[in-house]
């Protein structure tokens, strides 16, 4: 699913030509929508919104 936005990318500061991504996390099971944002000048892509609680989706493993 995407749409397009005028919010400035955080790299460059292009806002013409930019679309925002809206996906579900898949590898943790929690099915949560994040938004990406694709600059249209310098094709970053970036955190468009940064979730409440990052700890959901964030997995550490230690290996010794």
């Amino acid at each position: 699913m995407e749409a397009s936005t005028a919010a400035a990318c955080k790299l460059c500061g292009n806002n013409g030509g930019n679309k925002v991504h809206e996906v579900r996390e898949m590898m943790f099971g929690t099915r949560d929508k994040f938004s990406y944002l694709e600059c249209g000048k310098c094709h970053s892509i970036q955190n468009f919104t940064i979730p409440d609680n990052l700890a959901a989706i964030t997995q550490v493993t230690i290996i010794h």
